[in-house]
């Protein structure tokens, strides 16, 4: 397959200062030069159509009542693009006058983030583009590429990722989100073409039915996703997973080939794969996989994932340093803090291990698995 487009480098990105979101499951997507500020319904469901999935369930996430229409109409009348976006970004973020709330859960339309005033960080991005296009101002959707952050739930590790809305003039991109003004901390800024935010909505609900052990309703939405959006490495990641749970390991492994394919350093299909290659007893392949994650790129866990592997071949000191960094951009966690117990104690510092266990049970005073450390 084909590697995918590098998206619309050396744009100079202003923040607009929001509030802090997230987006479960998001990797780079693949970039299109064109997009429509204003779609029929006839025109989406062709679109998606072409991509070979049922348009019934794939809403374009853009679409635009009268209702919605008026309220943007009356927020940024007069003013120009730029002036008018920053109008509506205050107007969804004041309390006083629409209170739009964060919820990481929820990936909802622009006409069902509207209604409910809530939702991750790609409602909040639908709901801004769909208000942004309504008066004739061409927004687009883009990734902020920053290292993830991640959380465990049981075996699986959920990996946060982050989509904005961008004003693009010339050279120059306006970012609108939650996230505030963090300049110098954006490491990529691809835009997206619709298509690519649908499959992102597809591979969210994906995510859900996996966590709720739904694997075919989680095989079904992701791959929907990948129809839509054959250059998203995430799908790749998660529609692995689901065939792996269904026993299917060929077809997980050759899903995760193809991601591959499209982003050779990906951590989250590295990481996916080195799991399946030690549930098969290939430990060599395991640890060649999880060799090959960017660093740099790594999310918390993959950090410690990473450092479970040096752990385990002897290079303790390397080891303690992927957990402490786990621990810096983890902060909340208590997973990076188990690990630099463990590390302390192949090391013979029982003291310190203790240490370590303790803050992490005064972030969890409930975890068994600390308790249980702490017996030890």
């Amino acid at each position: 397959m084909a590697a995918s487009p590098r998206g619309s480098p050396g744009f100079e990105v202003a923040s607009r200062v929001g509030v802090a979101a997230l987006l479960l499951a998001l990797e780079a997507c693949v970039s299109s030069p064109t997009f429509e500020v204003r779609r029929s319904p006839q025109t989406w469901a062709r679109m998606v159509t072409e991509r070979g999935v049922d348009p019934a369930r794939v809403p374009d996430p853009f679409a635009v009542s009268p209702e919605m229409e008026r309220v943007a109409r009356e927020i940024v009348v007069g003013l120009p693009a730029d002036s008018g976006l920053v109008a509506l970004q205050e107007t969804l973020l004041d309390a006083g006058r629409w209170a739009f709330e964060y919820d990481v859960l929820q990936t909802f339309t622009a006409a069902d983030a509207f209604a409910a005033r809530r939702g991750n960080c790609v409602s909040y991005a639908n709901l801004f583009i769909a208000l942004g296009r309504s008066v004739g101002i061409p927004v687009r959707a883009a990734l902020l590429s920053r290292r993830p952050s991640s959380s465990r739930e049981g075996d699986l590790v959920v990996v946060y990722k982050h989509l904005v809305a961008a004003h693009v003039t010339g050279r120059t991109a306006s970012v609108f989100d939650f996230a505030g003004n963090r300049e110098g901390d954006v490491a990529s800024f691809r835009l997206l073409d619709d298509l690519s935010v649908a499959a992102l909505a597809a591979s969210n609900r994906g995510v859900e039915s996996l966590r709720r052990n739904d694997l075919e309703a989680a095989r079904a939405a992701l791959e929907d996703a990948a129809r839509l959006a054959p250059s998203l490495p995430s799908v790749y990641a998660n529609l692995g997973l689901v065939l792996f749970r269904k026993g299917d390991v060929s077809g997980a492994l050759d899903t995760y080939r193809r991601g591959l394919e499209i982003a050779p350093p990906e951590p989250s299909i590295l990481q996916n794969l080195a799991a399946l290659y030690e549930a098969e007893g290939k430990q060599g392949e395991a640890r060649a996989a999880l060799a090959a994650v960017d660093a740099g790129r790594a999310s918390p866990h993959a950090l410690i994932v990473l450092g479970n592997l040096e752990l385990g071949e002897g290079r303790v000191s390397a080891a303690m340093r992927r957990f402490r960094e786990a621990a810096r951009l983890a902060p909340n966690s208590i997973d990076p803090l188990v690990a630099v117990a463990r590390g302390e104690r192949a090391r013979g510092r029982e003291k310190a291990a203790r240490k370590a266990l303790k803050r992490a049970l005064m972030l969890e005073p409930g975890s068994a698995e600390v308790r249980a450390l702490l017996g030890e």
